[in-house]
């Protein structure tokens, strides 16, 4: 491909009516070129290569990502996605075709229309490098951004305590199982090998569901005294170091009550991976004063929740596992990139 925008004629073919099919199909009328109305979109990036056995688990995981950054940042599940993807000039047709079809995929499966898509080439990149940008359904105002319901009363969340959904380092179990297929044959037999790649993550009622519970816990009379945290790059213990950076904050937290699928503890065994600093996307963290009544309210619509540990006065970040007793250290690099450098390093995958 040449540097800078794409032929019209290969984006008509391979973009245009593709994203076009798809949302005739949907019954919506935003199209590759068309622009969104809605205000304050919300971003992720990262980088996906054609031909990586994980391609469709890394976008699924960016896609989960991009969702739960709205739901923190507006209460609410976008219905609208659009991509800006830049590739190497070395990209092939096929490439993109094989790229634009994972993301319709993934689209369809959490239910979004696809809005404005730019395609490019550039030398200044080796892998194709893709933004995506959600609007959140019309109408949905910023809750924690100072302007939102949130804002309008700053409780002491001292003693409050913290909910988690989803499961600790589950998005990263899907891409790393991808990723490292003949990795997994080596200490598993097939039928569990598909089992580690297929553990449940997020689904979009699930996250409908969820926001409307937190809303609830955020509305009325208890209006600010909630806070959702997505479980994104960096997994449990990142989303937790942040947690408490927000709230000016300490916390203790059992280690043992974090939710965990036994394949991610299989998987990361076999790989050497710490599974609470691994991607985690479609997992939340909630603060909230009420933690019993939050879970019997997502128990009774059939999710799954754990109370991990509470917020303290003192600015300390206890892992309590038993009778040991750690201080969570500031995070690094999420295990995903950290196991791509040693293999890279290495001369591995």
């Amino acid at each position: 491909m040449r540097n800078g925008s794409l032929p019209s004629n290969i984006y008509d073919r391979a973009v245009y009516k593709p994203i076009y099919k798809y949302n005739k199909d949907r019954g919506t009328i935003c199209a590759a070129d068309s622009t969104s109305l809605c205000f304050a979109p919300v971003t992720v990036s990262g980088e996906v290569e054609a031909e990586d056995p994980a391609a469709k688990e890394i976008l699924n995981t960016y896609m989960l990502r991009l969702i739960g950054n709205c739901i923190a940042a507006f209460r609410a599940v976008p219905d609208t996605v659009g991509f800006d993807l830049t590739l190497p000039v070395s990209a092939e047709e096929s490439d993109l075709r094989t790229i634009m079809g994972i993301l319709i995929e993934v689209c369809s499966a959490r239910d979004m229309s696809i809005g404005k898509t730019v395609i490019r080439s550039s030398e200044g990149v080796s892998v194709p490098q893709i933004y995506m940008t959600a609007y959140p359904v019309r109408g949905a105002q910023p809750c924690l951004t100072g302007e939102g319901p949130a804002a309008k009363k700053k409780p002491d969340h001292a003693g409050a305590g913290i909910v988690m959904t989803g499961f600790a380092g589950a998005s990263g179990t899907v891409i790393l199982a991808a990723g490292h297929e003949e990795d997994l044959k080596k200490h598993f037999n097939d039928s569990y090998c598909d089992r580690i790649r297929n553990i449940p993550l997020a689904g979009i009622e699930d996250l409908r569901t969820l926001c409307e519970i937190f809303a609830k816990e955020t509305d009325g009379e208890d209006a600010g005294t909630g806070y959702i945290r997505p479980v994104g790059e960096g997994g449990v213990y990142a989303a937790l170091w942040d947690l408490s950076e927000d709230m000016n904050l300490g916390f203790d937290v059992e280690l043992k009550s974090i939710p965990i699928l036994q394949e991610t503890v299989e998987l990361c065994n076999c790989l050497n991976a710490d599974p609470y600093e691994m991607s985690s996307d479609g997992a939340f963290l909630i603060v909230t004063a009420d933690p019993e009544g939050l879970m019997g309210r997502l128990s009774e619509r059939n999710m799954d929740s754990a109370l991990i540990g509470c917020l303290t006065r003192e600015r300390s970040r206890a892992i309590i596992n038993r009778d040991e007793i750690r201080c969570l250290n500031r995070p690094d690099m999420d295990e995903i990139l950290r196991l791509n450098i040693t293999e890279s390093s290495t001369g591995g995958r």
